[in-house]
């Protein structure tokens, strides 16, 4: 015949060791838990930024095109470059970061264009140190400048 059992025995064990184990369980974890946080050094506090000049950055890759007076001006960037038209170097180029410009005004073509830290400033072909001149050039370039690089021209489809 069957075998009869005391179903009420039965939850009362069940309960019980339930309990049991869970109970270990917990324990385990909150000794895990505490072990690793006195293991691991606190974390390091965010460097606050540093004071200075703010800087424009331009994103990852910009293009600005715009008129001043009788000249049309391109402006491209690639990689991370600040701009900063009251210092004295007036742009930084950030690890692999790249500057180009490039301004027609008239019969006259002036380009500047950056990598690393070769810089190649030339007037109707012509290279040219970049000194004081070219400085002077190119700040009033980046003080007419958008603030907002000129949008990517749609695709064709």
């Amino acid at each position: 015949m069957g075998a009869e059992f005391d179903t009420d025995a039965i939850k009362h064990y069940l309960a019980i060791h339930t309990k049991e184990s869970l109970m270990k369980s917990l324990s385990l974890l909150l000794l895990f838990t505490a072990a690793s946080a006195a293991a691991s050094p606190p974390p390091t506090p965010p460097t606050p930024p540093s004071p200075g000049v703010p800087r424009d950055s331009a994103p990852a890759s910009s293009q600005w095109l715009f008129k001043h007076g009788a000249s049309e001006i391109e402006i491209r960037t690639t990689g991370n470059v600040t701009f900063d038209a009251a210092s004295d170097a007036l742009f930084d180029l950030h690890g692999d970061g790249t500057l180009r410009v490039n301004e027609n005004e008239g019969k006259t073509v002036r380009t500047l264009i950056t990598r690393g830290t070769t810089v190649t400033w030339k007037v109707n072909g012509t290279a040219r140190p970049f000194n004081a001149s070219g400085k002077s050039w190119l700040r009033k370039i980046l003080k007419a400048r958008p603030t907002t690089p000129t949008p990517p021209a749609p695709t064709p489809k």
